[in-house]
Formats: structure tokens, sequence, C-alpha cells
């Protein structure tokens, strides 16, 4: 059996109450979870400007700290282990590693497995730039989990303006996932309360203005079909019910009219037969 023929068995009300919710629920899901994408994104860009800022003030300190023990990073790791291990610290950070002028690593830490960091040419980057690897999957089901979503940044720090050695820092995004994730099943929730809501009132309403009308006359057109032809009462409702309504009851006399010409030639036929 389709799906249209199960929704006709239902009912008229049945099949304009999920025709609608079905409708409005989809375009409202749709549009929910669009401007969550939209969200994404601006918190996405909002983030990544936070981190560059961040990476080069880390860059900045580590530059003077390792410029105030000697002219490579490995002399001043005693200076620079405070703020490395402070880093090391923060909840979104997944590993560091700083690299010396000929790009050998200098140290390193990780809270996890094993990174892989870009490969980055300490001798050739500019003072000023900073390098970025994001990785960040982005789903439209909040019910998937999160993938390892990172964003890698790459920043030279040096001293007398000569670059000295490279700061590389992965944060995790995983939190941003969870905000994400988070307001798509706040959306769905809001989407399936108000479908739930529409449909209750759909279903009052359609009962009051067309079901109970269209039931009353169902009755009397059965009615008529058993032989009672009195005029019924015009119900309320829309306007195409209360036409019809007037149709059907301009209908019943005409019908009592030609039922009774039958009737009279019937009672005529009859007579002729007797006499003969």
């Amino acid at each position: 059996m389709s799906h249209r023929a199960v929704l006709m068995k239902a009912g008229l009300r049945t099949e304009v109450v999920v025709s609608i919710a079905l409708l409005l629920g989809a375009a409202l899901l749709f549009s929910g979870f669009l401007l969550v994408k939209l969200t994404e994104k601006g918190l996405l860009e909002q983030q990544r400007t936070d981190l560059r800022r961040t990476m080069s003030l880390l860059a900045s300190a580590v530059g003077e700290l390792a410029g105030a023990h000697g002219p490579e990073p490995r002399h001043g790791m005693d200076g620079l282990q405070p703020v490395l291990t402070s880093l090391g610290r923060q909840e979104d950070v997944l590993a560091w590693l700083v690299l010396d002028q000929e790009s050998r690593v200098v140290a390193e830490m990780t809270t996890g497995p094993a990174v892989d960091f870009l490969v980055v040419n300490v001798a050739a980057i500019d003072l000023h730039e900073i390098f970025e690897n994001i990785h960040y999957s982005s789903t439209w089901n909040p019910f998937s989990k999160g993938g390892n979503s990172y964003f890698e940044l790459a920043a030279p720090f040096g001293s007398a303006g000569e670059p000295a050695g490279v700061l590389q820092v992965r944060f995790s995004l995983a939190s941003l996932e969870g905000q994400v994730h988070k307001a798509q099943k706040l959306v769905l929730t809001y989407v399936l309360l108000y479908g739930a809501v529409l449909s209750v009132f759909g279903v009052y309403t359609l009962n009051r203005n067309i079901v109970r009308p269209v039931r009353r006359l169902q009755q009397a057109t059965a009615d008529v079909a058993a032989g009672d032809l009195q005029v019924i009462e015009l119900p309320g409702g829309p306007a195409e019910i209360h036409d019809l309504a007037e149709t059907f009851n301009r209908m019943v006399p005409v019908s009592y009219t030609h039922l009774r010409a039958h009737e009279t030639v019937l009672d005529l036929v009859c007579r002729l037969l007797l006499e003969k």
C-alpha cells in the first residue's frame, strides 16, 4: 500500500496535518541547520584569528627568552621551559614543537599520539609570516562522532631581526565541534516540539472547521439515500463547506419534486393497467 493510500485511508484530517507538519518541519530543520552552519563558519574564523594572535605573542615571547640566553633556542631552554610547560597545560593544545635555525627539534611535547607537524624550512621563511594548517570535519548529523579536528600553526621567532627558530603548535577544535553538535541537537529538539504543537493545533482546527461539517454532510447524504429528504442546517467552517451545504439543500427539494413526479407517473401507469 502506497504512502498516499495510507493517508487517504486515515482521513482528510490526518493527511492535511501530516503534510503540513512534514513541510514546515523540513523547512524549519533546514533553516535551523543552515543558521548553525553559518554560525559555525563564523566561530571557526574567530577562533582562527584568536589563535593566530596567540601564536604571534608566543613566538615573540619565545624569541625574547631564547635571545636572552644565546643566538640559538637550545641555549635558552632554561628560560623557555616555564613558557612551554604552561603552554602544554592548556586543554586545547594537542602538541607543540620548537625548531632551531637548522630545522632541528629543540623541544617538543604531545598530549596524545605522535603528531606529524608541517615541514617548515626555517632558513627560508619570513620572520613575520605565520603558517597554518586546518583540519576540520563539518557534518549535518548532530549525532555523529567528532573527527580529529585541529588547527596547526607555525610561527617563526628570532632576535635582532633574524630568524632563530620556529614554534609549532597544534590546537584541538573538539570544543568547537561540541558546540556545533549541541546547537544542532537543540534545533532538532525545537523542530520536534514545534511539530508536536502544530499537529495538536492542526487536529483541533481541522476537526472544528472541516471534519465536523463534512461528516454532517456525509450523514445528510446517507439520510437522503435512506429516503429522509429534510433540509440540513448550514454548517460553519470555510466558505467552500458552506457553499456545498447550500448546494445540497437546493438539491434536496429538486430531488423530492422529481421523486414525487415519478411516483405520480407510476400511480397513473398502475391505474391504467388496472382498468384494462
